[in-house]
């Protein structure tokens, strides 16, 4: 939205610049219609000068008088032509300058009132019942059936997992050290439930290029889940 108001608003100072160019324009012309009219009026009165001052027309000169006043005519009908396509041309420029704008400008949206819902009156509310509250003791980390010296071995190989999930770690070195690990405990063990959270802590690890670094949301959730592994294959 902010992009579009803000082509709207450079559309509406092009036409602004436009319609100053089309001012400038007319207060030219306003300003030389003086000197016009003053030459228009100095032409005519050389003209008048001009006549009077010729000897009075014989029958052979009319025919040269009456050509000479086609001539005047046709210089003034001239003049006249050019101010009133001057004027017009004035005109239309405003015309369009003016709609322009009118384009440009952004419209007005008057949000309509919302209606007002019609209030009933409140029900008085039933009293509470009294809250039982149960506190539920803090679940004990269960903890897994193999050798001490075996999950032992388990638990460092997923504090090597921790230990490569740094700010700053490349998705492909963890995933590394996720398939190092886990060939690891394979040998330690031939299957254990550990095996399907790993395999969904490399799946998280996956979705990223091997050389883009790892989201600090995704590496704090991969850590803590790991951590509620340990304790099982670590009991303090």
């Amino acid at each position: 939205m902010a992009e579009q108001f803000l082509s709207r608003l450079k559309d509406i100072e092009k036409s602004i610049g436009a319609l100053d160019d089309t001012l400038k324009r007319m207060v030219t012309i306003l300003a030389n219609m003086d000197e016009i009219r003053s030459d228009i009026r100095l032409t005519k009165d050389e003209i008048l000068e001009a006549i009077k001052a010729t000897p009075a027309p014989s029958s052979d000169s009319g025919g040269n008088l009456d050509h000479v006043a086609v001539l005047v005519k046709g210089q003034f009908d001239q003049i006249a032509t050019f101010i009133g396509e001057a004027l017009e041309a004035m005109k239309d420029d405003m015309v369009v300058a003016m709609k322009e704008i009118q384009a440009a400008a952004p419209p007005v949206v008057m949000a309509a009132p919302a209606p007002k819902a019609a209030t009933a009156p409140a029900a008085p509310a039933p009293a509470p019942e009294p809250e039982i509250v149960v506190t539920q003791p803090a679940p004990m980390p269960t903890t897994v059936t193999i050798p001490a010296d075996k999950a032992m071995k388990i638990a460092d190989e997923l504090d090597n997992i921790i230990a490569s999930l740094k700010m700053g770690c490349k998705a492909g070195d963890v995933i590394d050290q996720i398939d190092d690990s886990k060939a690891n405990i394979q040998k330690i063990v031939e299957s254990d439930p550990v095996m399907i959270k790993i395999d969904q802590w490399k799946g998280i690890v996956a979705a990223y290029p091997k050389r883009k670094e790892l989201q600090a949301r995704d590496i704090l959730k991969i850590k803590k889940g790991i951590r509620a592994e340990v304790p099982k294959y670590r009991p303090a």
